[in-house]
């Protein structure tokens, strides 16, 4: 069974010296906009080109404006939690899984359920024994 920390996940497909210098390029010469807060949602540039990317490569009409960019998965369950849901609404979320994730949820409120997988994902024959969910990880 492998690690389910943050930090358990490799870092060997990563280009490293390409963001190196890309990084370098944008410390030469930083926009303004890089370097106040923004109004939210994150970088306005970053989230055209995942419009523009949604839009080219999987076929999906998204304006920046609907994209939001979070600091990581914690986050990022934390805000889709607090927003698409209500208190108590039931959550399956895997077992095994991250318990980090699975005490935000317990945290803001929501009924979580723990569903065991197998190597196809969550197994049906257990998901019936639960009620059903508001939605799933």
């Amino acid at each position: 069974m492998g690690c389910f920390c943050a930090r358990g996940s490799g870092c060997d497909g990563i280009p490293h010296k390409i963001l190196s210098k890309i990084q370098a390029k944008l410390h030469q010469q930083p926009e303004i906009d890089q370097l106040i807060y923004s109004n939210g949602g994150g970088c306005p540039h970053l989230r055209q080109a995942l419009a523009d990317y949604l839009r080219v490569v999987r076929s999906i009409r998204a304006d920046a404006d609907q994209i939001i960019i979070t600091e990581g998965i914690h986050q990022a369950v934390d805000l889709v939690s607090r927003v698409l849901s209500d208190q108590n609404d039931p959550v399956w979320i895997e077992e095994p899984g991250y318990w980090g994730t699975r005490n935000l949820l317990r945290i803001n409120g929501l009924d979580v359920h723990p569903v065991p997988v197998d190597e196809e994902g969550m197994i049906p024959e257990i998901t019936a024994r639960h009620p059903a969910r508001k939605w799933c990880l």
